[in-house]
């Protein structure tokens, strides 16, 4: 696990036990591997996706199942997110974090890139973190204390090619972190960004717009349950950035140091099909 400035160290957290903390993309994933992670450490979770069985699967899974809460909500709906933090607020009279981890992927060559597919991911990946926030930092501002943990992704800092219109709203995604990390001082609220490499799920499945690409190699990806690991640091540290994998962190430094060598490699690596047809798209998936 690395961090970005190790030097720049908040003081360390209440402990996890005892928390309530939100996760939003709960039901599969990252979102799914995390609930469980934090309601081992005696955490109350509060499990918020669009999936109402899925939810409930992962309810079932956890430590202590029946403390945690299940509320099935659209994280672009800004109404159903501002219900359901008054939900927790009125179960369980607080919120110490918030895991923001609800995300889409997109794909296509940028001058390709369906505009309205862009939107919808825009909508619940940068939209969706605003519509928590907007309910969240009220009570956060109130108490004096809160957590925002955010899972953004490598591809915030460096694109992948044909993945540049999810790489853009993740890049958005972190620029409104950086932001509200500034708002927030002397608040008590703290802001942790997480950035996963590759991971192992459905989340590739998911994505939409055509699935044209080809990769000469592919990595097997990191398992959910390494993010998680990741959150419970950056809930314990207050760590600014959090990088699950050395590797990620370590690729992230050699493309800054080497540009022209690492737009070559990648676009020698990974190419786009071309068109054999009628252009087929997947219909919109969150990873919820």
């Amino acid at each position: 696990m690395d961090v970005t400035n190790p030097h720049e160290r908040n003081h360390m957290r209440c402990p996890i036990e005892g928390s309530v903390i939100l996760i939003t993309g709960a039901s599969a994933g990252i979102g799914a591997a995390t609930a469980r992670l934090l309601a081992s450490h005696g955490a109350t979770i509060v499990l918020c996706a669009r999936r109402a069985d899925e939810l409930a699967h992962v309810r079932q899974t956890m430590h202590h199942a029946e403390r945690h809460l299940v509320c099935v909500v659209d994280v672009t709906d800004a109404h159903a997110v501002a219900a359901m933090v008054e939900q927790t607020i009125a179960t369980f009279g607080r919120i110490d974090a918030v895991v923001c981890n609800a995300g889409i992927g997109v794909t296509g060559p940028v001058a390709e890139l369906d505009y309205g597919n862009y939107l919808s991911a825009m909508a619940v990946n940068v939209g969706g973190f605003l519509h928590v926030v907007s309910a969240v930092n009220p009570y956060f501002t109130r108490q004096q204390d809160g957590q925002y943990i955010v899972i953004t992704s490598v591809v915030g800092q460096h694109a992948l090619p044909y993945t540049g219109g999810y790489a853009a709203t993740k890049a958005a995604l972190e620029r409104l972190c950086e932001a509200l990390r500034i708002e927030s001082r002397g608040l008590g609220i703290t802001v942790s960004v997480v950035r996963p490499g590759t991971v192992a799920s459905a989340f590739f499945a998911h994505r939409i717009g055509p699935d044209r690409e080809q990769r000469r190699t592919r990595s097997a990806g990191m398992s959910p349950q390494v993010v998680a690991r990741s959150v419970v640091w950056a809930l314990r540290h207050n760590q600014r950035i959090v990088y699950p994998r050395f590797r990620d962190r370590l690729l992230s430094v050699v493309a800054d140091m080497f540009p022209t060598w690492s737009d070559a490699i990648l676009a020698r690596t990974i190419r786009w099909q071309q068109k054999t047809g009628d252009d087929e798209a997947s219909s919109p998936a969150q990873d919820t």
